[in-house]
């Protein structure tokens, strides 16, 4: 169906699943789709990648979020939307990206 949206998919973006127990975030070039199960940010790149993969955003976020059964996390867009990004230099966002 039709979104306002609908052309983000079409660009790079970072794909991640809703209900996790670590960090799972994946960078995917070009189209591609998630099922309901998954959220995007657009446009995302792999410094980002890198950093929400760390252990350092996933203590940050299980502090925000709450926890369900098992040890699982919700990563509601909320929540993702709110989490601040620091700024990096170049030199320390190749270093990361290079961890993706």
């Amino acid at each position: 169906r039709a979104c306002s949206y609908y052309s983000s998919f079409d660009n790079d973006k970072l794909i991640y699943v809703d209900i996790g127990d670590k960090p799972s975030f994946h960078f995917k070039k070009n189209s591609g789709y998630c099922a309901n199960t998954a959220y995007f940010i657009p446009n995302g790149d792999y410094f980002l990648c890198g950093l929400l993969n760390s252990n350092t955003f996933w203590y940050f976020i299980t502090g925000k979020t709450n926890s369900i059964r098992g040890g699982f996390y919700r990563l509601f867009t909320q929540h993702m939307d709110s989490t601040p990004i620091p700024k990096a230099t170049e030199t320390q966002k190749s270093a990361i990206a290079a961890c993706h």
